[in-house]
């Protein structure tokens, strides 16, 4: 994979997250009711999710370029990401057990999101 498919896959995981926070957030209001700590927790979910993804680009566009292939940076930014996902997880946990399940789903998001972008680079628009 190269930079432009890096660069598509980006922007379409970035639309699909959007369209996916609120849909979540619409289907929360008829499940749970209105929680305002659910979408508080569901942004912050996004938003580590959108920085992590962001490092991990960086970081294999990194490793890619530098001819050495040294595996400390990579061991460090890893380490870094799983640490940013902890502190979300931590300061939504403080703010309510609504907000961390909001920040679950943000979080699980990525996946459906990035599933759905992939499909549409490699063009299988009619397989899915």
């Amino acid at each position: 994979m190269n930079a432009n498919n890096y660069g598509k896959l980006g922007g379409g995981v970035f639309f699909a997250l959007l369209i996916y926070c609120a849909a979540a957030e619409g289907i929360s209001l008829f499940v749970i009711g209105m929680q305002p700590m659910f979408f508080v927790g569901l942004l912050i979910g996004a938003a580590v999710v959108v920085l992590n993804f962001y490092l991990l680009i960086r970081a294999v566009f990194r490793f890619q370029s530098n001819g050495k292939r040294e595996m400390r940076p990579i061991v460090v930014t890893y380490l870094g990401r799983l640490g940013i996902y902890a502190i979300g997880a931590v300061l939504c946990y403080l703010l309510a057990h609504w907000s961390l399940i909001g920040y679950a789903a943000g979080i699980l998001g990525i996946l459906v999101c990035a599933f759905m972008s992939l499909h549409y680079i490699r063009g299988d628009e009619n397989e899915f």
